[in-house]
Parts: structure tokens; sequence; C-alpha cells
């Protein structure tokens, strides 16, 4: 059985809002910066609130 979200690029990022985004992002904020996932997370936080509007 194929589900469409998992071969979807954003897959994951659907089961995000920006509060949860931001809650992740404040637990992890050290590893986000360590291995440099800035981009991603500004990336994540763009296309969840975009969803939102």
């Amino acid at each position: 059985m194929k589900i469409a979200y998992l071969n979807s690029p954003s897959g994951y990022r659907l089961y995000y809002t920006e509060a949860v985004a931001k809650l992740v992002y404040e637990r992890y904020r050290k590893d986000v910066e360590l291995f440099g996932y800035a981009k991603e997370y500004e990336q994540l936080l763009e296309f969840v609130c975009a969803k939102q509007s």
C-alpha cells in the first residue's frame, strides 16, 4: 500500500505546527546549531506558518 504523504518531500512537516516546531527547536537548539540545521529550521517554520494561513 502506498501512502501519499510518505512520498512527499514535505511529509514530516505536515505534522508540525508553529508551536511544536518552536518547542522542538528549544529542546534541540544545541544540536541544530552544532550540526548546521538552522536553515532547515527556518524552512520548517516558513512551511508551517504558510500552512496555517
